[in-house]
């Protein structure tokens, strides 16, 4: 039997991908509907996670809202314990919005974490196939790792 040709791989690789990442992101998406945490908090602490704390006028152009949109959807997130705001260093009278450890875990937990589907998909495969997935992913996470810290 002949071995496929890249081309063929890569085709059935991103067919594969395609309807397994269709099927994990439904259940990812019930998990975050379920958390409670609307898109716009979820934008907002990933903005403050990935670019760190930020004055509100720089978060709210972020965020693509409008300055008296972002002082309410602040004041929701600490009200949640998900920020807070501190005095700017650089200007005692500023004040810049910062995501607490709360915040970080409650969006990752909700987009990152675990759902039920992901145990009793693990569970249904044998040891091999499970070495086999380890192997796979962690050839995968290199590459992913190389292409992403030389862009």
């Amino acid at each position: 039997m002949a071995e496929p040709d890249r081309a063929n791989l890569l085709a059935a690789i991103a067919e594969n991908h395609e309807a397994i990442a269709a099927t994990m992101v439904k259940h990812r998406l019930q998990r975050l509907l379920d958390t409670h945490l609307s898109a716009a908090r979820l934008h907002a602490l990933v903005v403050l996670e990935m670019h760190g704390p930020q004055p509100a006028g720089d978060l709210a152009r972020a965020l693509g809202v409008s300055a008296a949109s972002v002082t309410g959807l602040v004041d929701g997130l600490e009200k949640a314990g998900f920020a807070e705001r501190r005095p700017d260093p650089d200007d005692g009278r500023s004040r810049v919005v910062h995501a607490t450890a709360t915040g970080v875990a409650a969006w990752r937990d909700a987009v990152l974490g675990p759902t039920e589907i992901d145990a009793g998909i693990l569970d249904h495969l044998s040891d091999d196939e499970l070495a086999l997935i380890a192997r796979a992913a962690a050839v995968l996470r290199r590459a992913v790792t190389d292409v992403t810290e030389s862009a």
